[in-house]
């Protein structure tokens, strides 16, 4: 596809992880891919976690198999491109994202607030 993913914001550090915000326009319709990398948890073992949140600014109609496919393997590469840096080195090679897709009208103005975890209290 003709299209660049730009960098919106990049947040954090390796003991509390870190999120950034890529956006760009394919096909005509506005997408941003919110991924937060996670810490060295032991929780998670020796893996490498990720969470990504993407939204797209149209009718679900609009998204093709292909497409989809298409966009979330770019992500997968922006993880992979920033894996080295975002990561504990000591943790095992990246291999999955946690993925979640949402449509709207349009993207939303967003202003960065916070991230980290949140234990509960006993």
């Amino acid at each position: 596809m003709n299209y660049k993913w730009g960098l919106k914001l990049t947040e954090g550090q390796q003991s509390h992880g870190y999120v950034q915000v890529f956006e760009t326009t394919a096909e005509d319709i506005n997408i941003r891919a919110i991924i937060n990398y996670f810490p060295k948890l032991n929780e998670f073992g020796e893996n490498k976690i990720c969470s990504v949140t993407v939204t797209y600014a149209c009718k679900k109609i609009n998204i093709t198999d292909g497409f989809f496919h298409s966009i979330n393997d770019d992500i997968l590469k922006l993880i992979q491109n920033e894996e080295n840096q975002k990561f504990e080195p000591s943790l095992k090679k990246f291999e999955i994202m946690m993925l979640q897709n949402f449509l709207v009208e349009e993207l939303p103005v967003m202003e960065y607030f916070s991230h980290g975890d949140y234990s509960v209290v006993n």
